[in-house]
C-alpha cells in the first residue's frame, strides 16, 4: 500500500480489519491504522466498549512510501501483524481476545478514514488517498481442535 494523502482534521485512515461476522458482522476488532506516518495494529478485546491493544509496527513512514502488512490469523489462538517499509520488516503476535475465540470473521481492506467533519466544512480534495497494488488472502481452514486428555 502507499498512502498519498490523509485528511487534514485527523490524519488517520484504517487501511486493513479483521471484522466479526454473523452476529457480530458490524464490529471492527483487528485494525491496522496510518496515523501521521506512524502504523499500528490495534486490537479490541471485547465486542463492545473501547478496551484495546495497541501494537506498532513502525514510527515514522511517509506519504507515498510504499509498505506492505499482513494480518494473519495464525489458527492457533494467536494473531500475527507485520510490516514491511522503508527496507525493515516488523511483527507481532498477540493472542486472539477471548471475546472473538472461534468467532466467524471476514477480513477487510480500503481506506477507512477517521476524520469525521461536518458537511460542507471539508474541502473537496480533503480526505484520504491510498493505492494498493497488491491485495492478497489465504484461506485455509482452522486446525481441528486437540481433544482433552483422558
Amino acid at each position: 500500500a502507499t498512502v498519498t494523502q490523509l485528511p487534514s482534521e485527523n490524519p488517520d485512515v484504517i487501511l486493513g480489519q479483521i471484522h466479526g461476522a454473523e452476529d457480530i458482522k458490524s464490529v471492527a476488532w483487528v485494525m491496522l491504522h496510518y496515523f501521521d506516518g506512524a502504523i499500528k495494529v490495534v486490537v479490541k478485546q471485547a465486542q463492545e466498549g473501547d478496551a484495546s491493544q495497541d501494537y506498532v509496527l513502525a514510527d515514522s513512514v511517509p506519504l507515498n512510501t510504499p509498505f506492505t502488512f499482513r494480518l494473519s490469523d495464525n489458527g492457533n489462538g494467536t494473531l500475527t501483524f507485520a510490516l514491511d517499509a522503508n527496507g525493515q520488516t516488523k511483527s507481532e503476535t498477540a493472542p486472539v481476545p477471548p471475546a472473538f475465540s472461534g468467532a466467524t470473521v471476514r477480513f477487510q481492506v480500503g481506506a477507512y478514514q477517521q476524520a469525521e467533519s461536518e458537511e460542507g466544512a471539508a474541502a473537496a480534495d480533503d480526505g484520504a488517498r491510498v493505492t494498493f497494488t497488491r491485495i492478497a488472502t489465504e484461506d485455509k481452514a482452522a486446525p481441528a481442535p486437540t481433544p482433552p486428555p483422558s
